[in-house]
């Protein structure tokens, strides 16, 4: 596998963890648009009984949006690889990408999960 191809699945893999939080940050702001410099109030009112079509759009915005789209296909591809995996490589995942703390080595993932340090690249290899 190429090495642009590994950071890329590595910096997606760290940013799992917050993946819920961007989703919904990302529909209230298609919820709730701002639209700078536009006043609602100039003009006298609004038209009586014209048909309001703004849930409508939203609704298609929240369908039609790439963004939410590949956030949540994002979500759903390491979902899927992570109930598929054995528990040595999902910790092995989870020690080295969804802490909080800095990226430790394969050696430091190995000493801490008891398994061997061949075994830890093996396994984040097959998990790629």
């Amino acid at each position: 596998m190429k090495n642009g191809v590994v950071k890329h699945i590595e910096e997606i893999l760290q940013d799992y963890p917050r993946l819920p939080a961007y989703i919904q940050e990302r529909r209230e702001e298609l919820l709730t648009p701002y639209y700078p410099g536009r006043d609602e109030n100039v003009g006298g009112g609004k038209i009586e009984f014209k048909y309001d079509e703004s849930t409508a759009n939203r609704a298609i915005d929240l369908v039609t949006d790439r963004e939410l789209k590949g956030l949540e296909k994002t979500r759903q591809a390491i979902a899927y690889c992570l109930e598929r995996a054995d528990d040595e490589t999902i910790a092995v995942i989870h020690e080295l990408y969804f802490k909080a703390q800095p990226k430790p080595s394969l050696q430091a993932v190995s000493m801490r999960l008891n398994i061997s340090r061949p075994v830890v690249g093996r396994k984040r290899q097959l998990f790629f």
